[in-house]
């Protein structure tokens, strides 16, 4: 009788580099007189030297910035920088990150995006954004190199391998909205071959992140949730249906499109105590859409769920065009993966979502629709691992291989030594089981099925 040896070997390997740093400005200054003598502010911004620094940057200061908005509209402070002495260069698959911490003053406000400016040395400029942290905390922010702007005062061309210069835009609200006061602190400002990663431990999961019963009414659910719209813009009523898949209720979105490109409409939820999101976690959601917009629909007819990290990075689940137009419900399975690259975001401490619906690409006359979303949760994906077994047939011996997973690729190695092994047969598994009957001549030999990524 042959002696067969049954191993189930599983093997993963990571590792990640620094790379290239460059480092822009850290605001080691010996005094705040040196600071006020290089960066130079609007009317409504003082820059100061401070002590307050991150927990992971490795020098003793950074520069405060308290900052007075009055009543206007798209009102707007900045600081900028000098004409430094060595010019810089930023490459499209480089990041630039920075250090930053918010002000909760931030919350009250309809437009709080901070923009951090890059000009060449003939004058020209682009910019980097995101919202500025509306809590009190430190967090770092990762640009693409490739992903910069130009703003609506820019030539629109720019020698992003001679930079010269830097500043430091921040808007306070986009109405006239009641004056107020914030404070900003900013630091360690780099070009980077790989994002800068500095995140806290992970925080505890969030197995529902909104299953819409807990509302009393469509009041409370706006009271909750706050509305973001394409610039066109859309307008967006959110509300309690009453009807639901999954429990009594379930959020219910009217959307007026506007004519145009890219028109869109969306509900965000507030900053909530951080959750995280397993890397094998699966958000499932159910979702109905409107068949009006099938005549219209193209590549950017599409569903977005998006969390948000306490430093407002994003990232996007973004559908295709079936569940936005579906007068039938759709649930929805969404893994990490499809997420994309969340190199760059805090997944263990996410702080918010929004949930939002796209009409189309293309120029089209307005429209309306009308959207359901409900019972958004978290499950953790429960990894189903192959069994080997030998069972004789005869003579023979037949390697048994079960709880496959249909549509994945696997690889049978044998070995006669555990040092050596050979490839026996390749697997594109359509079933949850397979076989290999083994050689009648084989004496000895160890068996080790893998996974191929």
């Amino acid at each position: 009788m042959k002696n067969i040896w049954i191993l189930l070997c599983v093997a993963t390997a990571c590792s990640a580099t620094a790379g290239t740093v460059r480092v822009i400005e850290d605001f080691e200054y010996a005094d705040a007189e040196e600071l006020l003598l290089d960066w130079e502010p609007s009317t409504g911004a003082i820059p100061s030297l401070s002590t307050e620094i991150a927990a992971g940057s490795e020098g003793a200061t950074s520069m405060q910035i308290d900052l007075s908005f009055p009543s206007a509209t798209w009102v707007t402070q900045s600081v900028t920088g000098p004409l430094l002495n060595d010019v810089f260069a930023i490459e499209p698959e480089q990041y630039i990150s920075l250090r930053l911490k918010g002000d909760p003053a931030f919350a009250a406000a309809d437009f709080r995006n901070i923009y951090l400016y890059v000009y060449d040395d003939w004058g020209d400029f682009a910019r980097w954004g995101t919202q500025v942290p509306a809590i009190d905390g430190w967090q770092v922010i990762n640009f693409g190199g490739g992903d910069f702007q130009f703003p609506w005062n820019a030539s629109g061309e720019i020698d992003m391998t001679y930079l010269s210069k830097i500043a430091i835009f921040q808007y306070g609200s986009q109405a006239a909205i009641d004056p107020y006061e914030a404070t900003i602190y900013v630091d360690d400002i780099e070009i980077r071959d790989e994002p800068l990663i500095d995140f806290a431990a992970p925080s505890a999961p969030r197995s529902v992140i909104d299953d819409f019963e807990t509302y009393a009414n469509s009041e409370a659910l706006r009271d909750h949730y706050t509305y973001e719209n394409s610039w066109h813009p859309s307008v967006t009523v959110a509300s309690i249906e009453p009807s639901a898949p999954q429990g009594e209720q379930c959020l219910r979105l009217d959307i007026d499109f506007p004519s145009g490109q890219y028109p869109w409409g969306s509900v965000r939820s507030p900053i909530l105590e951080p959750f995280s999101l397993p890397v094998d976690g699966v958000i499932t959601l159910k979702m109905k859409g409107d068949a009006s917009l099938t005549e219209v629909a193209d590549s950017g007819t599409n569903f977005w769920l998006s969390f948000y990290d306490a430093a407002g990075n994003r990232m996007n689940y973004i559908t295709d065009i079936a569940p936005v137009i579906s007068d039938d419900w759709t649930t929805l399975t969404i893994t990490m993966d499809d997420f994309g690259d969340t190199s760059a975001i805090d997944t263990g401490n996410l702080v918010q979502w929004r949930i939002l619906v796209e009409g189309w690409a293309e120029a089209n006359p307005a429209l309306s629709g009308s959207f359901f979303v409900d019972d958004i949760r978290v499950s953790t994906l429960e990894m189903q691992q192959p069994v080997l077994t030998a069972d004789i047939e005869g003579k023979n011996i037949r390697v048994q291989m079960s709880q496959l997973t249909p549509g994945s690729e696997y690889e049978l190695l044998m070995s006669e030594n555990l040092t050596d092994w050979t490839l026996v047969t390749s697997i594109a598994a359509d079933t949850e089981e397979a076989s290999h009957l083994v050689n009648a001549d084989q004496r000895v030999a160890c068996y080790q099925l893998i996974e191929k990524p």
